[in-house]
């Protein structure tokens, strides 16, 4: 009863307040029929007023039914509470609004129209229950009398709240909710739904809140300034020799709308190249018109081999008063313009060498093949190459490769070779044969344009070709058996080249035996081989003569064996001579 009685007094002094505190609000007329606006309220001494909260949510288990007050269910001792709470709750409306709790803030809200006024409110529902989904709505309104662009709304969800989704979806940054609405006409709203669900009973504080862009807009003119322009072209050869002349041209046009003067025109030469008058070159040509073009020749000497960039520098001026003319904000800060232009050269330095090869002996009357390499290992094409082989003079030419042409007179093979690419070579053959015997130089000589000259020298020795001849003569034939009989061996050298180291051996017949000998050299005698040392040289037109004694054992037709060999034959030279012996 006593706790009745007190629940009757608190709601009778909260209805008091309230209706004190509206009447404080509420407008009155004075005594001469103005308006007076309505006292604020004291936020100093009214501690018992209610705190309004924007769209507070308040959310609560249902009462008893044996007792009406705002409090959880009892329980027993000892009862776990259930996990799932529960399912309908009241939510309690702020007395103000018995049907629904509603809240406006404005943001941006200018002083008068056509200024953008933009309002938020938040419209919760009259019932939510723990644990089950409720919707609450955002209302975003243009309150003003112009159109609105670029509109955020900002909502941050209270910490017990459980976020579901929304209608239209929101971009999500932990417990901040925002969405961008594009354009907002006068008069217009947007309604955005919010899906939460609480996870326990409580009071609950929804907040939104809308932010807009202000623009202005006005009409800017941009003219395309009529600035100064130059143009700079340069050209040259792209590969040059070392030592030629290296012409650049230059081309230098006043592009601009306005015209110029005091062109300078300043060139520092790399190192590859020169001037007569220095590496750093400058020339003042005067001014130019619009849409006029000038073209002059710079001659340079090429110096060093290699590849060189070389660079133009151009700079003008204008006119102060032809400058101010030029619409531009601020005008324009240096009335000098400039311009560069660049053309690379190859500098090549071409060379010219040759070499051979071909035997340094050479026998008589056998041929000989000489291989000619005409080299250019230089940096550019070598042009005109022709090259000359110079025979020796006991030798005589046979053929020649590429097109050679040869000169009985002066006794040389000419070839016309034309250019030689950097890096290439050329390969060319000649046959010739030994004359006559004797010592010569084989001479190739080798120039081209640019007064380029290569020279080879191979000495060449003709040799005479060795010819021995061997004879075999039987001083007395027949003859009768065991009495001696006499053979003369005779070795002549009737070549053109002298021998050496000459053997002669000589096989003595079955039933022959050895009485004697008489030889230029010592001799053995290796059972029925009779071996004569080695004789060292045989000159030409020189010859040799051996003598033997020998005797016959039986009778009959004997044959004798001679063999001759040196160190210029390739085969042994054999003779056999055929003697009678009789019975007396």
């Amino acid at each position: 009863m006593q706790s009745s009685k007190g629940r009757f007094l608190w709601v009778l002094m909260l209805a008091m307040s309230l209706t004190a505190t509206t009447l404080a609000q509420s407008p009155r007329a004075s005594s001469d029929g103005r308006i007076i606006p309505p006292l604020p309220p004291d936020r100093t001494t009214s501690r018992s007023a209610p705190r309004e909260i924007p769209a507070a949510l308040r959310i609560e288990p249902p009462p008893a039914d044996d007792a009406p007050q705002l409090r959880p269910p009892s329980r027993t001792p000892g009862e776990k509470r259930a996990e799932v709470l529960p399912d309908k709750l009241r939510a309690t409306p702020l007395p103000q609004r018995p049907a629904e709790t509603r809240s406006s803030e404005k943001h941006n809200e200018l002083a008068a129209n056509p200024t953008p006024s933009v309002t938020v409110e938040v419209i919760t529902p009259t019932n939510a229950a723990v644990g089950q989904p409720a919707t609450f709505e955002i209302v975003v309104r243009n309150a003003g009398s112009r159109s609105v662009d670029r509109v955020t709304v900002i909502h941050d969800l209270p910490e017990n709240l459980q976020f579901i989704g929304t209608s239209p979806e929101a971009q999500e940054n932990d417990k901040r909710l925002s969405w961008k609405i594009a354009k907002l006409e006068a008069g217009e709203e947007k309604r955005i739904k919010v899906k939460v669900k609480a996870n326990d009973d409580g009071e609950f504080d929804l907040r939104a809140s809308a932010s807009i862009t202000v623009s202005g807009a006005s009409t800017a003119r941009f003219i395309k300034p009529k600035l100064p322009k130059l143009a700079v072209k340069m050209t040259g050869p792209d590969t040059v020799l070392m030592g030629e002349e290296v012409a650049f041209e230059i081309q230098i046009t006043n592009t601009g709308p306005v015209r110029v003067k005091r062109i300078v025109l300043r060139d520092k030469l790399p190192s590859g190249l020169t001037h007569p008058q220095g590496r750093e070159i400058e020339a003042e040509i005067g001014g130019l018109k619009p849409g006029e073009s000038r073209t002059l020749t710079l001659r340079t000497i090429a110096a060093k081999s290699g590849t060189f960039a070389n660079e133009i520098h151009a700079t003008a001026q204008i006119d102060e008063k032809q400058a101010d003319e030029i619409d531009l904000a601020g005008g324009i800060a240096n009335t000098s313009i400039e311009a560069t232009a660049t053309a690379t050269v190859h500098v090549g330095e071409p060379a010219l060498s040759v070499k051979q090869a071909g035997p340094k002996q050479c026998q008589q009357r056998a041929e000989a093949i000489f291989s000619i390499e005409v080299n250019n290992s230089g940096s550019a094409r070598t042009k005109n190459v022709r090259v000359v082989d110079q025979l020796p003079r006991n030798m005589e030419f046979i053929a020649a490769s590429d097109d050679g042409r040869y000169d009985a007179t002066s006794h040389a093979i000419v070839w016309s070779l034309g250019a030689l690419d950097f890096g290439t070579q050329r390969m060319l053959t000649v046959k010739a044969r030994g004359r006559s015997v004797g010592e010569g130089v084989n001479r190739i000589h080798a120039e081209a344009e640019g007064d380029l000259n290569a020279q080879s020298d191979l000495p060449v020795r003709v040799e005479g070709a060795p010819s021995l001849s061997l004879e075999i003569l039987p001083l007395n034939d027949p003859a009768p058996i065991r009495k001696d009989v006499e053979y003369e061996i005779r070795v002549f050298n009737e070549g053109s080249q002298p021998c050496t180291n000459l053997h002669v051996g000589i096989t003595l017949p079955d039933g022959m035996f050895l009485r004697d000998a008489q030889a230029p050299s010592p001799y053995k005698l290796d059972e029925n081989q009779v071996v004569f040392a080695p004789y060292s040289k045989l000159g030409t037109r020189a010859d040799l003569v051996y003598r033997i004694k020998v005797q016959c054992k039986t009778p009959g037709d004997a044959k004798l064996r001679v063999q001759l060999t040196c160190d210029q034959l390739q085969r042994p030279v054999i003779r056999e001579e055929k003697s009678r012996f009789l019975q007396p």
